[in-house]
């Protein structure tokens, strides 16, 4: 899941903690909505701030906690990449989707190419 969100945030800010995105809803590495912080405040009882959107670990904290609450510890990236696109009802506006997660596939894609390329 590690790799998963560093590709994520590569796709959503190119890794820029202080982004803003969607009109100034969406803030952080990986751009995250205000409801998505309620939502993780809802499931796990905690108490994230919006602004601790700006912070890349506590970021990464809530991403774990949503995704492992609507898909379990064995959920795949696609499943993650849709989800995190589309929000918790994601299977019902699957081809609304299609377009995040191809640019999710680029992006990983992309990473490798760089890689390979710099060893």
């Amino acid at each position: 899941m590690k790799t998963f969100i560093f590709i994520l945030m590569l796709l959503e800010s190119n890794g820029d903690p202080s982004a803003v995105g969607d009109n100034g809803k969406a803030i952080g590495c990986l751009q995250i909505h205000p409801v998505l912080v309620y939502d993780v405040n809802r499931i796990a009882n905690t108490k994230y701030t919006l602004n601790d959107r700006l912070d890349p670990v506590k970021s990464q904290e809530m991403a774990f906690i949503y995704f492992r609450h609507y898909l379990g510890n064995s959920a795949k990236p696609e499943e993650m990449a849709r989800l995190w696109n589309s929000g918790p009802d994601w299977k019902n506006k699957k081809h609304l989707t299609n377009n995040y997660w191809k640019k999710y596939k680029k992006t990983y894609y992309d990473f490798c190419v760089t890689l390979r390329a710099s060893q």
